[in-house]
């Protein structure tokens, strides 16, 4: 139950709702490459700056390489689509 409210597990509604609070942790980027491990490569479009988070399930069905994501790395949260979820930067 406790790794479940880690940052990379279930996102939490507390933590979903403080980052959309926050506008200006979001940045956009794009998804270089996703792991079938729940590694997620992504790519800074305003610095060109290269981050990889992590999520405890495989993504490699819904996230794409080349698909536009937004991540709040200070509350550990990664929209795609529709979809919110939580990861862990490495």
């Amino acid at each position: 139950m406790c790794a479940a409210l880690e940052t990379g597990y279930e996102l939490h509604p507390i933590q979903r709702q403080a980052a959309l609070a926050t506008t200006s942790k979001w940045r956009d980027a794009t998804v270089v490459e996703v792991t079938a491990e729940g590694w997620i490569e992504l790519l800074d479009l305003a610095t060109d700056a290269r981050a990889r988070v992590w999520h405890y399930s495989d993504l490699t069905a819904s996230i794409t390489p080349g698909e536009p994501v937004s991540i709040n790395a200070h509350y550990g949260v990664l929209a795609f689509g529709h979809h919110y979820i939580s990861v862990r930067s490495a």
